[in-house]
């Protein structure tokens, strides 16, 4: 795997990451000609082996630079977040989460609150994206430590995962965001879809799916 480097400012230097079994070249990402039959087959195969790479790449295999960096942007997009944690916004995330009263399992970053997973997840990702400070993804096309670091560190609280676990699910995430964010291409916020809010939910879901097991 050609695996790359994160920088605590930004994630530039993940910029060009690739799957162990899953090259860009061989993606769908240019289906006009194609009979519907082969573009359907060719879906199905990257669905299949996306969903192969999230659950079975091993841990280990990851360079110690890689996890350094993962490191870096986690606690990057944390500090952040708990900057962002005092913004107005924040709060009427804050009193909403407290309003609905759900089992506390998950902390809710900058406060002495604690709700459900979901729930603390979606306000510490406010939190993280409320500032606009948090890092970009140009090959995920977004904000997407947004939406993954509030994702593993919240699951990852719940489920008494280990910080290398934590971190492989984030690195994990971030290389699917890389492929369909290109996969996707420049089109897709042309058409008036924000990717982080696309790219990053899917690649948040995988996160956590690793997490999870």
């Amino acid at each position: 795997v050609k695996w790359s480097a994160v920088s605590s400012i930004s994630i530039t230097r993940l910029e060009r990451v690739w799957f162990p079994a899953l090259s860009l070249d061989e993606l769908p990402v240019k289906p006009q000609g194609r009979p519907p039959s082969q573009i359907k087959a060719a879906r199905y195969m990257l669905t299949e082996r996306l969903a192969q790479f999230v659950a079975n790449q091993p841990a280990e295999d990851i360079p110690d630079e890689v996890y350094d960096a993962a490191r870096d942007a986690v606690i990057d997009t944390l500090g952040v977040a708990l900057a962002g944690s005092r913004e107005p916004v924040a709060d009427i995330a804050a009193a909403w989460v407290s309003e609905i009263g759900a089992q506390s399992s998950a902390t809710v970053w900058g406060r002495a609150l604690s709700s459900h997973v979901s729930e603390a997840a979606f306000a510490n990702g406010i939190s993280a994206h409320a500032l606009d400070f948090d890092d970009s993804f140009p090959s995920g096309r977004g904000h997407i430590s947004a939406c993954l670091v509030p994702t593993v560190l919240t699951v990852g609280e719940v489920s008494g995962a280990s910080g290398q676990d934590v971190l492989a699910a984030y690195v994990i995430g971030l290389e699917t965001a890389s492929v369909l964010g290109r996969v996707f291409g420049p089109g897709h916020q042309r058409r008036g879809w924000h990717p982080t809010a696309t790219v990053g939910t899917l690649a948040a879901t995988a996160a956590a799916g690793r997490l999870l097991g």
